[in-house]
C-alpha cells in the first residue's frame, strides 16, 4: 500500500468538517493506463491495520443479464439513467437506432454508445455527486 494521505472533504448537514483517509493502491508497479486498484479508506479514529479484512475478488453486487435484444437494452438504459421505462415514441426511436445495417437482427454497438449519450444529454438527467 502507498503511505498515508491526509484527505479533507466537508459533508453538508451531516457534523463533520475533516475526514483523514488512507489510500491503497493494490498494484503500484502498474502504469495509470491499467486502471491498478485503488481503495479509500475513511475511520472515525486510527485504525488497527492488522485487523483490516482484506479484499475479495468478488463483486459486492450481482452481476445483471446480458441484454442481446434492442428492447431490453433500451428498457435497461432508460431504468438505469432515468429511472423510468421510455415513451413510445422514445422506444421506437431507439429501437430503431439501435440495429446494426451490416448485420441485421443484431445492434450495433456503437449505436449503444450513441443511445446512451443521447439519454445521459436528456435534460431530466441529473449526475449529483
Amino acid at each position: 500500500m502507498s503511505s498515508p494521505s491526509r484527505l479533507v472533504y466537508n459533508v453538508a448537514g451531516k457534523g463533520f468538517t475533516h475526514f483523514r483517509g488512507i489510500v491503497g493502491i493494490e498494484n503500484p508497479d502498474v502504469g495509470s493506463t491499467l486502471q491498478p486498484q485503488i481503495r479509500f479508506f475513511i475511520f472515525d479514529q486510527a485504525p488497527n491495520m492488522d485487523r483490516l479484512v482484506a479484499p475479495t475478488e468478488m463483486s459486492p453486487a450481482a452481476s445483471t443479464p446480458a441484454t442481446t435484444n434492442a428492447r431490453d437494452v433500451v428498457d435497461r438504459i432508460f431504468l438505469y439513467a432515468l429511472a423510468r421505462p421510455p415513451s413510445v415514441d422514445e422506444r421506437t426511436i431507439a429501437e430503431g437506432a439501435l440495429a446494426d445495417p451490416a448485420r441485421p437482427g443484431r445492434l450495433a454497438p456503437s449505436a449503444v454508445a450513441d443511445l446512451l449519450w443521447a439519454v445521459l444529454m436528456k435534460p431530466e438527467f441529473q449526475l449529483i455527486y
